[in-house]
């Protein structure tokens, strides 16, 4: 019984559909089945095979008109610069799609798929402490390094300590 209200819904959403504008309109609901925003089944098959996948593909640099590929291995924590077809450290770049930013490696014998691996983008805050006035005896402290007449009275107290040390220590 429940049922009937959500067929109800469903039939007259599509007997809207041609009235809303003609034949244009489904056209354009067609193409955006067929071209998703949110990505396709096929991008989303890659997206898990790249997930299962021993390697992952970290950037693209071309230079001099050559193409070179990071390769990450995080089993062992290195990476390579692969140039396209020439294989390099066991991995051999086949192929590159600009457009959904793949690769295909060759690696360990398996052909991989890989999907360019984003990075995390972290949102920091600077810490900016707030600027303290030093206190009196922190002043003091550092002041007393360069002004002369706290010099003179520190190698005088330095000097009378020296002088009852040496006193007592000359007593039996």
């Amino acid at each position: 019984m429940q049922s009937r209200p959500f067929i109800a819904v469903i039939l007259g959403m599509a007997a809207w559909l041609p009235l809303a504008g003609g034949s244009g309109n489904l056209d354009a609901f067609q193409e955006l089945l067929s071209h998703s925003p949110f990505g396709s089944a096929e991008m989303g098959a890659s997206a898990a095979a790249a997930a299962n996948a021993p390697i992952e593909f970290r950037g693209v640099l071309e230079e001099n008109g050559s193409r070179f590929f990071s390769i990450f291995n995080p089993a062992n924590h290195r990476s390579a610069w692969v140039e396209l077809n020439i294989p390099t450290n066991g991995y051999f770049v086949k192929a590159y799609d600009e457009k959904t930013l793949c690769v295909s490696v060759e690696y360990q014998g398996r052909l991989l798929t890989l999907l360019l691996k984003r990075g995390r983008v972290v949102a920091q805050t600077p810490s900016i402490a707030p600027a303290l006035a030093p206190s009196d005896k922190t002043a003091a402290a550092v002041n007393s390094r360069f002004d002369p007449i706290a010099l003179k009275q520190k190698q005088e107290e330095s000097r009378r300590r020296r002088q009852q040390m040496a006193a007592q220590t000359a007593r039996p």
